[in-house]
């Protein structure tokens, strides 16, 4: 991932627009980098928490409707002052009524944007008591509005 990650940012270098500029901006876009991977156990931990099962490849292939969540996750301009933002989907297999040899998979609920503003200064969630920020504060809005939605649609009768 670190090699991945100084591929992408090396054009950064040419344009510094000032002594150390371009270095500013490198350490910013590589922190946002590293929130991506922050990202996945976020989703993992929310999802077991809300009770529902985070399956396997081979267990979701072997799962009736195959369901999934997409995760579209926007990074925002590369500059110093910028937003990110988020958007999961319910993915699902469905069968035409008129001819159920048809399947097909569609996205039968969508979380629509969630977009933040990333801190002037990077700090992890547990050095600030201010409401959470940048990308993993909208990873977990979200999450909960996903898990909230999940609840409703499948509460018992």
């Amino acid at each position: 991932m670190q090699a991945l990650l100084a591929d992408k940012l090396s054009p950064l270098r040419s344009k510094d627009d000032g002594e150390g500029a371009g270095n500013e901006l490198e350490n910013v876009l590589r922190q946002r980098m590293e929130s991506v991977e922050r990202t996945w156990p976020i989703i993992q931990n929310k999802l077991n928490e809300a009770g529902i099962e985070v399956l396997s490849r081979q267990e979701l292939a072997n799962t009736t409707g195959t369901p999934y969540l997409g995760v579209m996750i926007n990074l925002g301009k590369p500059k110093i002052k910028a937003s990110c933002s988020v958007r999961i989907s319910l993915m699902q297999q469905v069968v035409l009524v008129r001819d159920p040899g048809i399947k097909f998979h569609v996205q039968t609920w969508d979380s629509g944007r969630f977009k933040r503003k990333y801190r002037k200064e990077y700090k992890r969630p547990e050095e600030t008591d201010r409401e959470e920020e940048g990308l993993e504060g909208a990873i977990k809005d979200v999450m909960r509005y996903f898990i909230d939605e999940y609840r409703d649609a499948n509460a018992p009768e």
